[in-house]
């Protein structure tokens, strides 16, 4: 795992899918599961027409969890206590 990457391609190959997606302005949302978080990509107001992760492409916690502690994402704040308890992550610089 290599979440100090200095480009996304140096990501794990499901992280980079995520931090793809988020670039290009979806958002990586985690939610309860019955262990631990389960992970989605929300897609941004306006998606293109046919622009969606393909179907069946699940988000492992692994991948998801080393996107988020890549440079490439930025917690939203909408956590209890801000950025430390994030509940969605955007890519860097799409706030």
């Amino acid at each position: 795992m290599n979440c100090y990457a200095a480009r996304p391609s140096e990501l794990p190959e499901g992280a980079q899918r995520i931090v793809a997606w988020c670039l290009a302005g979806w958002t990586l949302v985690a939610e309860p599961a019955q262990r631990g978080r389960r992970y989605r990509l929300d897609p941004p107001p306006q998606p293109r027409p046919g622009q969606a992760p393909a179907p069946g492409k699940v988000i492992t916690p692994k991948a998801a969890e080393i996107a988020i502690a890549s440079r490439f994402l930025v917690g939203r704040g909408d956590g209890l206590f801000g950025d430390a308890t994030a509940q969605s992550w955007i890519a860097r610089g799409q706030a």
